[in-house]
């Protein structure tokens, strides 16, 4: 792992207690059914080839982590971003997540 991945880890344990090692609690509804309120999840912080269909969990704002579906992919300026969606949600996010506020991608419970 690199670094900086390192030190963004230790800043977020600090900042959300819910997320110990590789597992996170879910908070909230957006992903009902596939995922839970309460429930946890594992996830991978070295897997960053991220594809359409997969969860991930990202660092939205300095102090939001949302677990959301990839529904699309952008690249701009050789930068990536990808379009998200809570699977409980009507519509996709209003804002475009990009490629380094990716901390892994969910790979089970």
């Amino acid at each position: 792992m690199k670094m900086k991945t390192k030190i963004a880890l230790c800043k977020m344990l600090r900042l959300h207690p819910q997320m110990i090692g590789n597992e996170i609690t879910i908070s909230g509804n957006s992903m009902v059914p596939t995922l839970e309120n309460g429930e946890k999840v594992k996830f991978d912080s070295t897997d960053k080839d991220v594809k359409i269909g997969d969860i991930i969990l990202y660092q939205q704002f300095s102090t939001h982590l949302t677990v959301h579906r990839v529904v699309k992919t952008i690249e701009q300026n050789e930068l990536k971003y990808y379009v998200t969606k809570g699977d409980n949600n009507p519509e996709c996010d209003k804002y475009l997540v990009s490629s380094d506020r990716v901390i892994g991608k969910i790979i089970g419970k």
